[in-house]
């Protein structure tokens, strides 16, 4: 782990990511294809960078880690971060940005008209440095404070951990309808009452979570609940990854399309002022990507 890892200096290791980004410097960006090419470095810098702080630092599952998508990856790591020190709004948002990009270059046919332009790949570069910076400083403050750590306190932060989670598949599936993804997970008679475990979840712990002080009070059945969860939602997100790369819907199983549609214009010009494009699935409301052009 840390100290493993940390036999470098801090500088060596920040080289170890410099060196991504220095990669992208040399790639021309003048065609679609080189500019996709250089995408893909600063897509590798992210994942690369967040897989190995959540690892290494905040003590997450590595396997877990890897089989997420940018944003899950990131919103795993930004949980135990949190407790040190909240991320800025322009970095947040900078890995919104990216895994916005990813989406809608990964899933859509028509890449000539929504590869990235050399300048928002730029901008994008200009403000890896801070990013970079950021995650370290608060990751290695996080791995510090965590020596001292109870066992109350290690299960306050996994549930807390959780709780994130539960609120994103939430976010997406909804509490009204079991999603398509859960048919993946379980047989007919189980989907339900497993599903309805993580609302209970949630139920039960958004107060407790913050009444965790001592040993005595975490149950028998507080581990046990927590175990089924960590099931639940680890499956929900491998099967949801699976069936994205599939290009089919995990809220509804329909087939996830990019559109792109015209609007504005004027019978005297009929040159749209825009394209709102969206990455999504056809028949429900979810989505990955959306944005006008």
């Amino acid at each position: 782990m840390f100290d493993k890892w940390f036999s470098m200096s801090i500088e060596k290791i920040k080289k170890k990511y410099n060196d991504i980004l220095i990669d992208f410097d040399k790639v021309p960006k003048d065609t679609i294809y080189q500019r996709r090419a250089s995408f893909n470095i600063l897509w590798d810098f992210f994942q690369k960078l967040i897989l190995d702080v959540g690892v290494e630092l905040c003590g997450l599952y590595r396997e877990s880690m890897k089989i997420s998508h940018l944003n899950t990856r990131w919103n795993k790591a930004k949980l135990p971060l949190s407790s040190i020190e909240n991320p800025p709004d322009n970095l947040n948002n900078l890995v919104n940005r990216v895994h916005k990009l990813r989406g809608g270059i990964q899933h859509s046919k028509e890449n000539q008209e929504f590869a990235p332009n050399s300048n928002e790949l730029n901008d994008i570069r200009k403000k890896c440095p801070e990013f970079l910076d950021w995650i370290l400083d608060v990751g290695i403050k996080f791995y510090r404070s965590s020596k001292n750590f109870t066992l109350p306190d290690y299960f306050s932060r996994i549930i807390s951990y959780y709780m994130g989670e539960i609120d994103i598949i939430l976010s997406n599936y909804g509490t009204k309808k079991i999603p398509y993804v859960a048919n993946y997970m379980y047989l007919p008679f189980v989907i339900d009452s497993s599903y309805k475990k993580i609302i209970d979840f949630k139920e039960k712990y958004e107060k407790k979570r913050f009444q965790i002080h001592n040993l005595e009070d975490i149950g028998q059945s507080d581990l046990e609940s927590l175990v089924d969860l960590i099931e639940i939602v680890s499956k929900i997100k491998a099967w949801e990854d699976a069936l994205l790369k599939e290009n089919i819907c995990p809220k509804c199983g329909e087939k996830i399309i990019t559109t792109n549609t015209p609007f504005g214009g004027t019978p005297d010009d009929p040159e749209p002022d825009g394209i709102y494009h969206r990455v999504g699935c056809e028949k429900c409301d979810y989505y990955i990507d959306s944005d006008t052009i």
